[in-house]
């Protein structure tokens, strides 16, 4: 029979030999660190894809000659994160928290872009 644990009031079931547990990460000094400024999603069927970016504080010449003629910026990835849909629920709950947590010590977060449901808010 599945054992059940409670955590913040609800039951959840465990298939039978699981183990109750809780993965924290230990994030050491020398752990790559990226700052980014820009990020595309993209997906396929069994996975979804982050591919993450800085914009340039100052663009080369040749770059503001091709922005005018093209209207687009292109830039080089830094680092493609790659994870399973079944990811996606929980990093869109943590990001929320996060957000809220932000936003509730430095005050709301402007967003150049937002949705039209956004908007009406």
């Amino acid at each position: 029979m599945a054992k059940s644990t409670k955590k913040n009031g609800s039951a959840k079931l465990l298939p039978p030999g699981a183990i109750p547990s809780q993965i924290v990460m230990d994030v050491i000094p020398d752990v790559p660190t990226y700052y980014i400024s820009h990020a595309e999603i993209s997906m396929t069927q069994h996975d979804i894809g982050m591919s993450v970016g800085r914009l340039p504080p100052k663009l080369a010449p040749e770059a503001v000659e091709t922005l005018k003629k093209t209207q687009v910026l292109h830039i080089e990835p830094m680092l493609q994160l790659l994870f399973a849909p079944t990811f996606l629920p929980g990093l869109i709950r943590a990001l929320t928290i996060q957000r809220q947590q932000y936003e509730n010590m430095f005050g709301p977060i402007h967003d150049p872009n937002p949705t039209k449901k956004e908007e009406t808010k």
